[in-house]
Order: C-alpha cells, then sequence, then structure tokens
C-alpha cells in the first residue's frame, strides 16, 4: 500500500501565500529560498515565505488510532437548484464550495462543484460525474476517503468497503519564516511595513477564517528581526520573523478483520427460570 502524505502541504502553502498578498499587495510574495532581484521583478517589495521547522508531533508519539470501514465511492447528489444558497461538499474535513445564483439548474450546479474538486490536484481522491445531477467521488485506494459530508439540497450515498483501516489522527507543527525586503529605508514605506502588515493578517477574523478553510491555524509568533543591509549598490530594508502554525495529520493503514470467535459459554440459572444468550454482529 502507497502511504499518502499524511500532510497537505500544498494547502498549507496556498493558504499562507493567500492570505499574505491580501495583505502585502503590490508587494509580491513567493514560497521559495533565497532573496528576489528587486530592481528586475519586485520593484514593490517582496515577501519570502520559507520553512524553518516541521512538521513536529504536538501530540505523544505512540500507536493510536481507530478502525473504520471506509467507502469505495460516494455518490453525492444535487437534488434541488435554489438561488443564494451555498452548497458545500466537504472531503476529508477540506470543503469545496459553490454558491448558486438565479438560473442555475441542478446540472449547472453539479458541474461547477465537480471543476472546484477536479482542480484540487494533490487530493488522494477523484470526481467524476454521473448522471445528470450526481458527482461520484472514487478513493485512489482504500482509505483514502475517511470523512464526507454535504449540506442540505444534496444527498451522499456510500458504498463501503469490505475492508477495514486505522485512521491514525493528529496535530503537526511547522515554523514559517517570513523575509520582508523593501528597498523603501523609512519604517513607514520599508520591510517593517510589510512585516506589520503581515502580522496583522495573521489575527484578522476574515483572514484566520480562510486560513482555517485549508485546515491551518497559527500557533504562534516571534519577535520580528531587522536585517537591513547593503545589496549590491543599494540599501535595503530588511525584517524577518517567525511564526507557528499547526495542521491536521491523518493517515490510515490497512488492518484485519475479526471474521469468526470461537467461544464456549457456561452459566447456571436458578429453578424455574430461563437463561438467554444473545451474540450480535458487529
Amino acid at each position: 500500500m502507497t502511504l499518502v502524505s499524511p500532510v497537505r502541504y500544498d494547502r498549507l502553502q496556498e493558504a499562507l501565500i493567500t492570505v499574505v498578498e491580501d495583505a502585502v499587495t503590490p508587494a509580491q510574495v513567493a514560497w521559495s529560498y533565497g532573496q528576489g532581484v528587486f530592481d528586475a521583478t519586485f520593484p514593490s517589495g517582496f515577501v519570502n515565505i520559507t520553512m524553518l521547522g516541521g512538521p513536529t508531533y504536538h501530540n505523544q508519539n505512540h500507536a493510536r488510532g481507530s478502525i473504520l470501514i471506509p467507502p469505495t465511492s460516494v455518490t453525492v447528489k444535487v437534488n434541488t437548484a435554489t438561488a443564494g444558497v451555498r452548497y458545500i461538499i466537504t472531503v476529508n474535513h477540506f470543503p469545496y464550495s459553490y454558491d448558486a445564483s438565479g438560473g442555475d439548474t441542478v446540472t449547472n450546479i453539479r458541474d461547477a462543484l465537480l471543476t472546484i474538486v477536479q482542480a484540487d490536484t494533490e487530493s488522494p481522491y477523484s470526481a467524476a460525474t454521473s448522471g445528470a445531477d450526481s458527482i461520484i467521488f472514487t478513493p485512489d485506494a482504500v482509505g483514502n476517503i475517511w470523512h464526507m459530508s454535504v449540506t442540505s439540497l444534496m444527498t451522499g450515498t456510500p458504498t463501503l468497503s469490505s475492508n477495514a483501516v486505522r485512521i491514525v489522527k493528529g496535530k503537526r507543527l511547522f515554523t514559517i519564516s517570513f523575509g520582508c525586503f523593501s528597498k523603501g529605508r523609512f519604517p513607514r514605506s520599508g520591510a517593517w511595513d510589510l512585516a506589520a502588515k503581515i502580522e496583522a493578517a495573521l489575527t484578522a477574523q476574515d483572514l484566520v477564517d480562510l486560513l482555517s478553510e485549508y485546515g491551518v491555524a497559527v500557533w504562534g509568533k516571534s519577535p520580528a528581526v531587522d536585517l537591513s543591509d547593503l545589496a549590491g549598490g543599494h540599501w535595503e530594508s530588511r525584517v524577518s520573523f517567525d511564526a507557528t502554525f499547526t495542521m491536521e495529520s491523518v493517515f490510515t493503514r490497512p488492518v484485519d478483520q475479526i471474521e469468526h470467535v470461537n467461544a464456549t459459554v457456561n452459566f447456571t440459572v436458578p429453578v424455574g427460570t430461563t437463561g438467554e444468550f444473545t451474540v450480535d454482529k458487529p
């Protein structure tokens, strides 16, 4: 069995870039190592995001987990088209949503949701049309779909596997560095200003909610450090600070099932009474 990465790094990367871009535009943002060439490509400043540490277990390292009979497929049907309603399909705690507008049919809504799901190319499952109003989700391997839910006006019907898996959940911590570069030399216009905007974004409720949709939570922040220096013939203001984030870690492994149990039970009942013993299949 090929082990799927327990952490969605693609979502961590996309979430952080989206939030930082919202805070520092028109400065440019990249997830890379090294420094940008400002005269050529970063005239308004540059924020460089890198990972310093992680993934680190927040909980204890020991055997754990719970047993699950996972689906081999799940069919999601759009039952009704209603303008102004947000249709949400959540797979493995990640939501795919579409806001219906006037004139949308169940097929339009189905197709819009399918496009959003298929754009998530890192997901360990595939999605395809089924009929005129449904999407069928198929895991790449048994256990790759371990959670699913839909909002009202839709229904989900799973087909369960005959095999069982153990699902192991935990939290991973990541230390992310935000390096801010600017040709501006003053706090109000240079790298200090970029750092302050990013720190503010990590406390803004709407942006924190956006991080949460990607499965990312802010854990803590370090003080900002001034690293201003000469770069070639130009003086640059540079500021760096670190922040800790947490993400859910989930992976599944196949396990054997108990199919038969042989047992001998001896018991005594008082005279005139009847003893009963019932075994139910789980």
